[in-house]
């Protein structure tokens, strides 16, 4: 007899989340301000990497960015459930949730280790269990004025039949 596996695929979470990039490039030239402190030296890299590549400035890609974050979040916050979000507002550091470029310039969600321990445990996925795994679907565009990300969390499920 032949083992075949399969893959299912579950949707939990969807989030969506738009920013303007007047507010987010305003609040990150404010002095004293610590809204920059909220994204990873990757994604500050990345940002400015973009923003020289296309004569613009950095706050459009870090708007893209933060809309990012907060889709994730919301998707996330929708896969929990009635069960409440894992950290509290003290605990939650923005940086651990990145949103980079692949190496196709795409972008993609990036979780720091714990956070995706934190994530998997949440959704009641024993860390151990190496046939399931999580997997984030993300898409960001921006215009002159708006910034704007949808996120989608799967479970994937490999199954041997």
């Amino acid at each position: 007899m032949v083992s075949v596996k399969t893959t299912t695929s579950t949707l939990l979470g969807v989030g969506h989340d738009i920013a303007d990039i007047a507010d987010i490039e305003a609040q990150l030239a404010e002095p004293g301000t610590r809204f920059g402190e909220l994204f990873s030296s990757r994604e500050r890299r990345q940002a400015r990497r973009k923003a020289e590549a296309k004569a613009d400035l950095e706050g459009r890609h870090l708007a893209a960015c933060w809309a990012g974050k907060e889709c994730v979040v919301k998707a996330w916050t929708e896969a929990l459930g009635e069960a409440a979000f894992p950290l509290s507002l003290d605990e939650f550091e923005w940086k651990k949730i990145e949103i980079l470029s692949n190496s196709k310039g795409c972008p993609a969600v990036v979780l720091s280790s714990d956070y995706a321990a934190i994530l998997r445990s949440s959704v009641s996925i024993d860390v151990a269990d190496t046939s399931t795994r999580l997997e984030w679907k993300i898409s960001l565009t921006h215009s002159r004025s708006l910034a704007s990300g949808v996120a989608l969390l799967s479970r994937e499920e490999v199954l041997s039949i």
